[in-house]
């Protein structure tokens, strides 16, 4: 037994010495290098998180002040903040992160947003990391990417409320009901929206997430399209092999989200204007019905006849047939942002909008 354990004779090799033979290449050594490279920097890092006393980011040394919370959630804290350097008023999303290799994908996600220039985009201003020390000894710290963005007065929902607020407090019985947000106003939202929409999907990116909340009103009643924060740069322009999984919030998620898999990420977006639409028109939040109109629509395609149904016929066939269209459950049916904005009912519009868009960018490069 000890002479075989010791190699002797003709006996089998060691242990030891066969794997002091294994191949190892120049590629495998690399590789093995990088990764333990990796692994010590990302050991460093969190040790001196962990053991910092305080943050040093642009908001802890008083770049920003902060005027007030906004919103909190699940998606993180938002407040209305004043650059200090200029006095602008702005807002600051922080989103909480795991480790860092979940801050710097965000942070990359920012940074494509921050290259989104458009008039019917919420401007991205800037971005970087917050970190939270330990409350407490053995306690953990908390680290955060802080998005500042511009400022706007409202959003859709906004809009919607107001409209059924009025039709709540209408002193006049046979009045109830009637009011209406008038079809040319949805129209503009529409092309606004769509015109957002073309010059992120030209820009190789999706939003995932379109609903009331995310389409902000300025103070001109202008669209601004923001809260990109399930967007996704798609390397490549490789839409057909976008992953739909965990994207976009349950009431507002395509059938073909709900289902998952690789589909192409822009006909989710063209489904979120249709629901949009229909609840511009009908005055109804999604999530205020019964079922995700997504999930009925899986369940029984025939429901979206009854659906659309419910759009007042005060409203255009065009802009109903438009809104019909749109929340097809095939996604490869439903049209795309070129192709709402060609429609001949949306033509006056279309034409009024890219006159503004082409005064903005000669008043840009005039400044």
């Amino acid at each position: 037994g000890a002479g075989a354990a010791g190699g002797g004779g003709g006996g089998e090799e060691s242990v030891a010495t066969r794997v002091v033979r294994l191949p190892l290449s120049i590629a495998n050594a690399a590789a093995l290098v990088i990764l333990l490279g990796l692994a010590m920097l990302g050991a460093v890092f969190l040790y001196k998180m962990g053991t910092r006393q305080r943050c040093a980011c642009r908001l802890c040394v008083g770049e920003y002040e902060i005027r007030g919370k906004v919103a909190s959630g699940g998606f993180g804290r938002v407040f209305a903040v004043r650059r200090v350097s200029d006095g602008a008023e702005l807002v600051l999303k922080q989103v909480p992160v795991e480790d860092i290799n979940d801050a710097n994908e965000a942070q990359v996600e920012a940074k494509d947003l921050r290259s989104l220039h458009h008039p019917r985009i919420v401007r991205y201003e800037d971005d970087f990391m917050h970190f939270v020390p330990p409350s407490s000894p053995g306690a953990d710290a908390r680290l955060y990417v802080c998005i500042v963005m511009e400022k706007c007065e409202g959003d859709l929902r906004s809009v919607i409320e107001t409209v059924r607020q009025a039709d709540d407090t209408d002193a006049s019985e046979d009045a109830r009901g009637d009011e209406m947000i008038p079809e040319e106003d949805v129209v503009k939202y529409l092309v606004e929206l769509e015109e957002a929409l073309r010059h992120c999907h030209k820009s190789g990116i999706v939003h995932r997430d379109i609903k009331p909340q995310n389409v902000f009103v300025d103070g001109n009643d202008d669209v601004r399209l923001g809260d990109f924060g399930l967007c996704r740069k798609v390397e490549g322009k490789r839409f057909a092999e976008t992953t739909y999984t965990e994207a976009g919030t349950d009431t507002y998620k395509a059938p073909e989200t709900i289902l998952g898999g690789r589909r192409d990420a822009r006909h989710s977006d063209q489904w979120g204007v249709g629901l949009l639409l229909w609840e511009l028109t009908t005055r109804t939040l999604a999530y205020e019905r019964d079922e995700a109109i997504g999930a009925q629509l899986l369940q029984s395609p025939a429901s979206l006849a009854a659906i659309i149904a419910e759009v007042p016929e005060v409203y255009s066939h065009a802009l109903r047939r438009l809104i019909e269209r749109l929340l097809h459950p095939d996604p490869a049916r439903r049209p795309s942002a070129d192709d709402v904005l060609r429609l001949k009912f949306l033509r006056t519009a279309v034409r009024h909008e890219r006159r503004a868009l082409h005064r903005h960018r000669r008043e840009q490069r005039a400044s």
